[in-house]
């Protein structure tokens, strides 16, 4: 067994508190996020192969000048959305942290070549963006691919990828693996993704219980990752509406395994401020034994109307 990794090697990347407002895309209505992540090897592992990414995306226009009048064009407009993600790596040390990168970089290039960035939402471009997120998951898998190729050490490496994509009041959910999404909303916390594993799989089948799941030999047995091999990947993509209040974690599974889903709730309504709910989050999993890579990224949501205050 390794020594374990003291708590003052935490790697942790904070975002500054940066709201947006969505302009004409939410009406009369402005959304300000929050966001932090944290992340940290455990204390079993000698290597990180977590990685997580808090991203904005903004599209501006300031009129510079016009004899338009005023009342018939805007002088400013912004449209934001935000990027949350976590990618959990596996195949053993480099491989692993190899994987989990590439997922995030590959995936923010491809978000940036598209010209559209669907920050103002109907149907018809919600549809195209759903459609552009399953061609992104399976360009990320060709990618790791590629690089197997050029480097045949790297064979098995995979990854899970988690991501939560927020325009105005949408949120949309896309996941493959056993990281997760939770939505703490009312003071009541809810996991929006299903784990792609063998246990989980038993258990939609009523082979086992809940209680039996959660200390199933098979729990981490995944049954849909970004693994390299074309054509495996099928990402589970859902959206909901955000409402004032809402709260969502990312987490690796080295969170949820130390951790039950009412520690997790008790920690993020003890810790309102996003940095401080992942901190303390990951602290918590490494107090209650570390076994694992530890991810937690924390977003809060306020929905606020002109001269409102929260």
């Amino acid at each position: 067994m390794t020594e374990p990794n003291p708590l003052e090697t935490v790697e942790y990347e904070v975002s500054p508190v940066a709201g947006f407002k969505s302009g004409d895309a939410l009406g009369n209505l402005h959304v300000i996020v929050e966001a932090g992540g944290c992340s940290h090897p455990g204390k079993i592992r000698d290597c990180n192969e977590d990685h997580f990414m808090i991203c904005r995306i903004r599209r501006q226009m300031d009129l510079l000048s016009t004899n338009v009048p005023e009342e018939d064009v805007p002088r400013h407009a912004e449209w934001d959305g935000y990027i949350l993600a976590v990618a959990d790596g596996l195949g053993g040390h480099s491989a692993g942290e190899r994987a989990s990168q590439l997922a995030l970089k590959k995936g923010l290039d491809l978000v940036l070549a598209q010209a559209n960035w669907a920050l103002m939402l109907n149907d018809e471009e919600e549809s195209r963006l759903i459609a552009r997120m399953r061609e992104y998951f399976s360009e990320i898998d060709k990618c790791l691919n590629q690089e197997v190729e050029i480097d045949p050490a790297l064979k098995g490496m995979a990854t899970t990828l988690t991501v939560a994509y927020t325009v105005g009041l949408r949120a949309f959910l896309l996941h493959v693996g056993d990281s997760r999404i939770y939505r703490l909303r009312s003071g009541r916390l809810e996991q929006l993704t299903r784990d792609h594993t063998v246990a989980q799989g038993m258990l939609d089948a009523g082979q086992i219980t809940a209680d039996q799941l959660r200390h199933h030999a098979r729990r981490h047995v995944l049954t849909n990752v970004l693994s390299g091999r074309p054509g495996d990947v099928v990402p589970d993509i859902s959206s909901f509406q955000l409402q004032h209040g809402d709260r969502l974690l990312l987490c690796s599974d080295g969170l949820n395994e130390m951790l039950p889903d009412d520690a997790i709730a008790t920690i993020l309504l003890q810790h309102p401020d996003p940095d401080d709910a992942a901190n303390a989050l990951v602290q918590e999993a490494n107090n209650r034994g570390g076994r694992d890579n530890i991810t937690a990224v924390v977003a809060n949501y306020t929905v606020e109307a002109p001269g409102m205050k929260t």
